[in-house]
């Protein structure tokens, strides 16, 4: 997991973060879905419901923990493309919608 873990810090750190605005909604999307999968379909560890188990290398992991990730990219760049609603006090629930469709 440390190796794992090394080289994707590696990929993240090379990657330039102008690019995220291409390639980020593939994931939001993706994670969307499996996130509700595993609400039907998760394999319970400890009580818990929401792990997926890969059966090539032997273990679960939890969607979730890349879902965070993800989400906070996606949040990033949606309030930097809609920095002059947060700008102007004139549209306030579309701040707020931005923010809970988003978070939600």
């Amino acid at each position: 997991m440390i190796i794992i873990g090394l080289i994707g810090s590696i990929f993240i750190i090379m990657f330039p973060t102008k690019n995220y605005k291409k390639i980020i909604r593939l994931p939001f999307i993706l994670i969307v879905f499996i996130c509700f999968y595993m609400l039907f379909f998760g394999s319970e560890t400890n009580g818990a419901t929401n792990w997926f188990k890969v059966p090539i290398i032997n273990m679960a992991i939890q969607p979730s923990e890349f879902a965070k990730i993800i989400i906070i990219v996606y949040l990033s760049l949606l309030l930097e493309k809609y920095d002059n609603l947060f700008i102007k006090n004139e549209k306030v629930y579309d701040k707020i919608g931005i923010i809970l469709v988003v978070g939600l």
